[in-house]
């Protein structure tokens, strides 16, 4: 099975994050916006293959996956790498360090 741990990971898959806007009559549209992963850095290693386990199982409608990895190993770079594959609104939601 795989799993996707960091505490602020937790329930983001779940949430949706949309502004209010104001259009130019005046009447309030919620606003979606895209997630955009902005990275000189391509998946490397073990990632691809976590990226791809990840999404398909978020294709699959699992409820809770785990990603493990040591400090520094590119947990949070592989998950917003599924995040570009998936195609849904999403809260990211991360702790001050």
């Amino acid at each position: 099975m795989i799993v996707i741990a960091s505490a602020f990971f937790a329930s983001f898959f779940s949430s949706l994050w949309k502004l209010q806007a104001i259009h130019e009559n005046h009447k309030h549209v919620n606003i979606l916006m895209p997630y955009q992963l902005i990275s000189d850095l391509t998946p490397a290693g073990d990632q691809p293959a976590a990226i791809r386990q990840l999404v398909e199982g978020l294709q699959r409608g699992d409820r809770h996956q785990t990603l493990l990895g040591v400090t520094g190993s590119g947990k949070t770079f592989t998950i917003s790498n599924v995040l570009t594959h998936i195609n849904k609104p999403v809260l990211v939601m991360s702790h001050n360090k």
